[in-house]
């Protein structure tokens, strides 16, 4: 994200777009991503975070990214991520299946 961000000049306005193709690559080749039951998790690093808008997911992508969901610009690439996460992961849900996302 940092040479994304240092790439920038005045006539080339900061996208939210390319943002989250730049963290979802990155996180893709980092972890793994599964859905199940409709909610997108990430194997990364020894846990498992749920995709959504609590505190483990925004620390995550502050620690990891830089992006803090508190400004306006930010939740345009967490929109972005979200739809790029969900589409990219592997489905895991069978009808009638209770057992647990892999840790």
């Amino acid at each position: 994200m940092e040479a994304y961000r240092s790439s920038l000049d005045k006539d080339t306005p900061w996208s939210p777009d390319v943002a989250a193709h730049i963290i979802y690559e990155w996180f893709d080749a980092a972890g793994t991503w599964f859905v199940r039951e409709d909610t997108v998790f990430l194997s990364y690093q020894g846990r498992v975070i749920r995709l959504a808008t609590d505190l483990p997911m925004k620390a995550l992508l502050y620690h990891e990214a830089g992006i803090n969901y508190a400004h306006r610009s930010s939740r345009a690439v967490w929109e972005a991520l979200a739809a790029s996460f969900y589409a990219g992961s592997t489905c895991l849900h069978t009808p009638g299946d209770t057992k647990q996302p892999p840790a």
